[in-house]
């Protein structure tokens, strides 16, 4: 059966874990071993503790590594594969430059990780946080200024508009797409207040939920 393919951005992850030392593996075995974690931010601080101890790990590649474990629980789940048949395919990729040892280390040691409570709920908060057609990915405005010209276009212009263009980006099929909006200031404005709104109706559900007693997810994070 063929390797997994691997993200540019999980593979260094991926190759420190199965660099790490026994005794730091079972630090971070131990670090996600929770069943309800405070989110995304809390397993990854949980495992940048860990790896920074690591000889062949960086604190930096925490965050990679949990979003790799995540999406490889999620396509664990959508397969109805089990722990140890993701942790052999992906010992087997060939996105990985690993001796034979490290890749069955790696294919055992995420085979574990898979099965840990923080892991398994990280990975359905997101599956549920994104279960649309279409789920945002980045924006960003353009703003310039048009000139407006009188009778006779040879001379000055007479007056000018301010134009907005706002581009969103959002995952569709397991691509990245995009589209354009023209946008005046007025309309910013109403924008803004939607949002603003929006911010207020997060904070308020989530002191509702808190005082529930339900663990709020933040699956996310800064």
């Amino acid at each position: 059966m063929p390797g997994l393919s691997v993200p540019a951005g999980h593979v260094g992850a991926l190759e420190a874990l199965a660099r790490l030392r026994p005794r730091a593996f079972s630090s971070l075995k131990q670090a996600l071993d929770v069943e309800v974690p405070k989110g995304r931010p809390d397993v990854v601080e949980r495992a940048g503790g860990i790896f920074a101890k690591g000889t062949a790990a960086e604190a930096g590649q925490a965050r990679a590594l949990i979003d790799a474990l995540t999406g490889l629980q999620s396509l664990r789940t959508w397969r109805d594969w089990s722990a140890a048949e993701v942790g052999e395919l992906l010992g087997g990729s060939s996105s990985l430059k690993l001796t034979a040892d490290q890749r069955t280390t790696l294919a055992s040691r995420v085979a574990t990780l898979l099965d840990l409570g923080a892991v398994r709920l990280l990975a359905k908060a997101t599956d549920l946080l994104t279960e649309a057609a279409n789920v945002y990915h980045a924006a960003r405005i353009v703003t310039d200024v048009r000139p407006v010209y009188g009778a006779t276009i040879t001379e000055t212009p007479v007056g000018a508009v301010i134009v907005h263009s706002l581009k969103v980006e959002h995952h569709t099929d397991g691509e990245v797409k995009s589209f354009h909006v023209a946008i005046e200031t007025s309309d910013l404005k109403k924008l803004h207040e939607v949002v603003v709104r929006a911010l207020d109706k997060a904070s308020a559900l989530e002191s509702w939920i808190h005082a529930t007693g339900i663990q709020y997810l933040d699956v996310v994070g800064e």
